[in-house]
């Protein structure tokens, strides 16, 4: 509690004057409520008793204006402090969200969402009922008890010394348990933000649940949350009320205890009617005082949890920050260069390692390679998410590390594979990587990502309100190249930005980012190369160092990794309308399984696969599952898993354009061993068991071959 009452005051203290205005309001109430019980004294033993007509008219007509003044500056006080209330509060909130921004970007990528939302919810929520209720409430008490205490001693030290002692006491019967509620509560606000996540991840997975028909065990899984959860609610919930009746029953026994002192010592006539009368009323007063005190102690509790849980996020400290002295970056001229980089996500690995590489200005530059040979890696460091962990980033010679990273991403304009649409107008989401740029400058940045026509086409044009996913693949990416583009960039990074398109998608975007990057300098990610076969230049990345460096006409003439890749993703035909992709017999000889069967038998297979489109974060096949099918991708990526469902998930592999799953199911129907699922959209071609068999029984003992150097394969692995 003290915590709480350390924290808060801290915050006061930007309002000062306010808070000191509501003091004095809560004391004016106070010293009322204690004057109005004394006052019986006076009017018992000075008025009623004497029959003193005039002075009992004058004590009622002072206590009315007394009471008319106070009351009317304590509604006063009540707006004050109810403004202050909603601006310390918000104070908080603002600290929280502003610290949010500070932070670097391997803070997102490791805490759950749900759990840093539940900062601003129900962490929150608890705050704010201590602060408007139990806070106010405590410190009036407080005021009572004190103030109350000394009336008592000037009135009567002798039954004083007898009934706060008693009372006294009661503050210690409870202290054995708060440090076991205190435990309890904190325990309560951790198991809430697991509920919260629970229910946010069953909502963003139902597909999967009702694909596979998840629902009970999803719904057996959240229940032992629920149980968990009430569990811990209950015991939180029990030791509070436990302070709270500890606290009651004390009070309980001391009143008694006064009510037949005082009544003894005024039947022997040591003390008046009057002392007697005023004396019970203020200690009741009293009584009741120190009783609430403990009433709002779990609303206190509970806010101090959640205070804790609000400092754990305010005490993250980013990982990305700038230095003391750090400079502004001067525009980029000539290139930016890597200098003998090696950086790791975690201290046991490195994922870039001895990178040496320069981006000249003015010239497109791509980076491929296999799916986790660092390419995207090497954006990051670009755009400063990440420090190396040796050597150095540098803009014209310039270490990152030198400057602030304002003025390094104010020359940057970035396009990602996925760009977050905001809920507002289309006009609001493109201006937001320029604040101050004019509607002129939005309309001129639309109309280079070839996306203005369709814009005008909305019912309110770029006044129009719109939302991610009520958006093609193609249209979200083409506002952000606009927001890239408003920025008029000296650097233009593309991360994977056309991997969740269709293939008129991504080639009619293509087209747009060519136009637009004559005059610009360009980094781009990608591992479909078919995109990039026009750059300038090429660096070919695997397991986290450069292996080769050339145009795309240099590095097929290596035959090395790049022609591998190359080979893997070509062999492909769309038809018109993209809907079907057709693939031949030489394609079809280059996968392992099909390698030993002759051009006929090719032949005829290649008119039995099925092409097959599927959406983001979707599952082709789960592990146990019947293998029927044997599949390749065209297009998309996909990861491969273990445990699903089981709470042990594993990613084993992650595959991209050109590569395979489930050739086991051409040989034989086991059940799968692991779940393939999309990661971005996807076109699949896929052949059947039984079509394969068809194919295949036309040759004698052509299936016992295959079988037999699969197996020989997999030995070799």
């Amino acid at each position: 509690m003290i915590y709480f009452f350390r924290t808060i005051i801290r915050y006061l203290g930007a309002y000062k004057l306010a808070f000191l205005l509501v003091l004095i309001g809560f004391l004016a109430e106070v010293v009322f409520e204690a004057v109005l019980p004394l006052s019986y004294k006076f009017i018992i033993d000075e008025a009623i008793l004497p029959r003193n007509w005039d002075l009992l008219v004058l004590i009622f007509a002072g206590l009315a204006v007394g009471g008319i003044i106070i009351y009317a500056y304590t509604v006063y006080s009540d707006f004050l402090y109810a403004r202050l209330c909603a601006s310390l509060l918000n104070d908080i909130r603002q600290s929280v969200f502003n610290h949010l921004q500070t932070l670097s970007i391997r803070f997102f990528k490791t805490t759950r969402t749900a759990d840093v939302v539940a900062r601003f919810t129900t962490d929150m929520a608890s705050l704010e009922n201590a602060v408007t209720q139990a806070f106010p409430s405590i410190i009036n008490r407080t005021i009572g008890f004190f103030l109350g205490t000394g009336i008592l001693f000037v009135m009567e030290w002798r039954l004083a010394l007898i009934s706060i002692p008693i009372l006294s006491v009661v503050v210690f019967l409870p202290k054995w348990i708060e440090k076991r509620a205190e435990e309890a509560n904190d325990d309560l606000k951790d198991e809430q933000a697991g509920v919260s996540d629970a229910v946010q991840e069953n909502v963003c997975s139902q597909d999967v649940v009702k694909v596979f028909g998840l629902e009970a065990e999803a719904t057996r899984r959240f229940t032992e949350k629920l149980n968990t959860f009430r569990k811990k609610t209950v015991r939180a919930n029990f030791l509070n009320y436990a302070m709270m009746r500890t606290t009651n029953i004390g009070v309980m026994v001391s009143n008694v205890m006064v009510v037949s002192v005082g009544a003894y010592l005024a039947y022997t006539s040591r003390i008046t009617v009057g002392d007697f009368v005023a004396f019970g009323t203020i200690y009741m007063n009293l009584s009741d005082d120190f009783y609430s005190l403990f009433e709002f102690v779990p609303y206190i509790m509970q806010a101090s949890a959640g205070l804790r849980r609000i400092a754990e996020l305010l005490d993250e400290k980013p990982e990305v920050a700038d230095h003391p002295e750090a400079a502004t970056l001067p525009l980029l001229c000539r290139e930016v260069t890597f200098q003998d980089v090696n950086f790791g996500y975690t201290p046991q690995q490195y994922n870039l390692k001895n990178i040496n590489i320069t981006i000249p200005k003015g010239g497109y530059t791509a980076f491929v390679g296999s799916s986790g040979s660092g390419k995207s890696t090497i954006v990051s460091l670009i755009l400063r998410f990440y420090d190396p962990d040796t050597g150095s980033v540098r803009f014209d010679g310039v270490d990152l590390r030198q400057v602030t990273q304002s003025s390094l991403h104010a020359q940057i304009g970035a396009v990602f594979q996925d760009n977050f649409i905001y809920h507002a107008s289309v006009m609001q989401n493109i201006r937001i990587s320029k604040p101050d740029a004019t509607d002129e400058d939005v309309i001129e940045a639309a109309r280079a990502a070839e996306i203005h026509d369709f814009i005008m086409g909305l019912p309110d044009g770029y006044g129009t309100i719109v939302e991610g996913d009520r958006l093609s693949g193609g249209q979200r990416q083409r506002i952000a190249i606009a927001r890239a583009v408003l920025r008029r960039p000296a650097l233009l990074v593309l991360d994977e930005f056309t991997s969740a398109l269709d293939p008129a998608a991504e080639s009619a975007i293509n087209r747009t980012i060519d136009r637009i990057a004559r005059d610009r300098t360009i980094a781009a990610v990608t591992h479909r190369l078919s995109t990039i076969t026009h750059v300038d230049r090429i660096f070919v990345l695997d397991r986290g160092e450069v292996v080769e460096t050339g145009t795309h006409q240099e590095l097929l003439a290596l035959n090395g990794n790049y022609r591998r890749l190359w080979d893997k993703q070509s062999g492909f035909k769309f038809s018109d309308d993209v809907l079907r992709v057709e693939v031949g017999p030489r394609k079809l000889a280059t996968f392992p399984i099909l390698s030993n069967l002759d051009d006929a038998l090719l032949e005829e297979l290649s008119t039995l696969f099925v092409t097959e489109h599927y959406p983001g974060d979707r599952l082709v096949m789960r592990e146990g599952d019947p293998g029927n099918r044997f599949y390749i991708i065209v297009r998309g990526k996909v990861e491969v898993l273990t445990g699903l469902g089981s709470g042990e998930e594993k990613t084993i592999a992650v595959l991209e354009d050109g590569d395979y799953f489930g050739e086991i199911a051409l040989l034989t129907k086991k059940p799968r061993v692991a779940t393939v699922r999309t990661t971005v959209p996807g076109i699949f071609i896929s052949l059947q068991h039984e079509m394969f068999l068809k194919i295949v029984n036309q040759s004698p003992n052509l299936l016992e071959i295959l079988t037999e150097n699969y197996l020989e394969r997999m030995k070799a692995l």
